[in-house]
């Protein structure tokens, strides 16, 4: 039995070609839905008992949902095993010959070259491309902040979940040279900056089907619900601080352009746009696409954040979102 690694341009997935005798039948290397029930390495070229990543399955699977297939493992005969026993992926009695797996390009994930790894991780650089300003409705009350950079004393990384083969992204965000407006004569922000809290980035899309429409990021605090905390200093302040509470969507841009899932490229540097406008997000949850509503409040208000950043790679590599 022979293999050959081909790298699928468009989806950014590795597949293996498995040639037997004469006849060619096409097994996919797919990453388990489950962790711990593959058998390979990425690229299903070396066994690996401790992640358990991939599995060899048959081309021709059945979709359960937008981002999960049950597949029939592609070397049955020669001990490799799946889940269940029939193609719905739900009895378990029997002849285990089926798995769930990630549909190819589930996504939206980072590619680097190559989709990452599950477990491989790239260092992440941002600043600020664009100023960003986090207002308060209706009464106005508004921060605007001139700059942003990464806390390099936190996790700041990208990587690829397991399941669904889903982009993450961890980083805590420091913005500077802020002001406000709207809370008192001569208030000013404690420093001139805002600490965000760690904060989980998931990588999803702009419609519910996941097939078309721009990528986007929803970021919210890693846990709880605060994303930040804003200290005033003023004897005339009407509140000395406030809580920014909440998530916001952003939409993944490079060299000016919006990312799309019909227009999907790497480059050495990626923007991350944030508008009002950005109000909803479909991402992989329990193998499905579930829509996450963006909501974020700040003086008690409902808020809005716009503002734009650019975000490099540590190692200066070539990157992108796909689907």
């Amino acid at each position: 039995m022979r293999y050959l690694k081909i790298v699928g341009p468009v989806l950014g997935v590795t597949f293996a070609f498995c040639l037997i005798g004469a006849s060619t039948a096409l097994a996919r290397c797919a990453v388990v839905s489950v962790v711990g029930t593959g058998r390979w390495e990425f690229g299903c070229m070396v066994e690996n008992a401790a992640a358990k990543v991939y599995i060899k399955v048959k081309p021709n699977g059945t979709f359960i949902n937008a981002v999960t297939e049950c597949a029939e493992v592609e070397t049955y005969e020669a001990g490799e095993r799946g889940t269940y026993t029939e193609e719905d992926c739900v009895k378990q009695t029997g002849e285990k010959r089926w798995i769930k797996v990630s549909k190819p390009g589930a996504g939206p994930f980072f590619k680097v070259g190559e989709a990452l790894v599950p477990g491989e991780t790239r260092l992440l650089l941002a600043s600020a491309h664009e100023k960003f300003t986090i207002e308060a409705k209706p009464a106005g009350e508004a921060v605007n902040c001139e700059s942003l950079s990464l806390r390099t004393d936190k996790a700041h990384e990208i990587a690829n979940r397991i399941a669904g083969l889903v982009g993450l992204s961890h980083f805590t965000i420091l913005y500077t040279g802020c002001s406000v407006t709207g809370n008192g004569e001569g208030c000013e922000v404690e420093g001139k900056m805002v600490t965000t809290g760690s904060l989980l980035g998931t990588d999803g899309f702009s419609t519910a089907s996941g097939t078309a429409g721009p990528l986007l990021v929803l970021l919210e605090p890693e846990s709880g619900k605060l994303f930040a905390t804003i200290k005033f200093t003023g004897a005339k302040c009407t509140v000395l601080s406030t809580g920014l509470t909440g998530n916001v969507i952003g939409a993944a841009f490079t060299t000016g352009k919006e990312i799309t899932a019909e227009h999907e490229v790497e480059a050495a540097r990626g923007e991350l746009h944030f508008t009002k406008s950005s109000k909803a997000i479909w991402t992989e949850v329990g193998g499905t696409l579930k829509e996450t509503k963006a909501k974020l409040e700040v003086f008690g208000l409902t808020a809005t954040l716009s503002g734009a950043a650019t975000v490099d790679l540590g190692g200066g590599e070539n990157w992108g979102e796909f689907s």
